[in-house]
């Protein structure tokens, strides 16, 4: 019975230790997510901050003239639905 109760007291105590390894591995792996999420977020937000680094900003277009551009296309497109609408009802009669 006393030679059982070493081997169960060794494997508790090794499982005791590797319960340990695994926290602290997680801890670890944690720690370096964390890090690297940061540098991918500040990355991200310096991009979103200043879209010059990707191209030039006077090649953007204003937000009054695509306003203006939208208006006239819908218009038009209106306008040629009515046209085709009237030459398909002409065709059938």
């Amino acid at each position: 019975m006393i030679e059982g109760f070493g081997i169960v007291f060794g494997l508790f105590g090794v499982m005791f230790l590797a319960i340990i390894g695994v926290y602290g591995w997680t801890f670890k792996v944690s720690k370096d997510t964390d890090e690297k999420l940061g540098l991918i977020y500040e990355t991200v937000n310096g991009h979103m901050q200043s879209a010059s680094i990707h191209t030039d900003e006077t090649k953007f277009v204003k937000a009054d003239v695509c306003a203006v551009v939208h208006e006239n296309l819908s218009r038009d497109v209106s306008e040629i639905k009515k046209d085709v609408k009237s030459l398909l009802s002409a065709r059938v009669d």
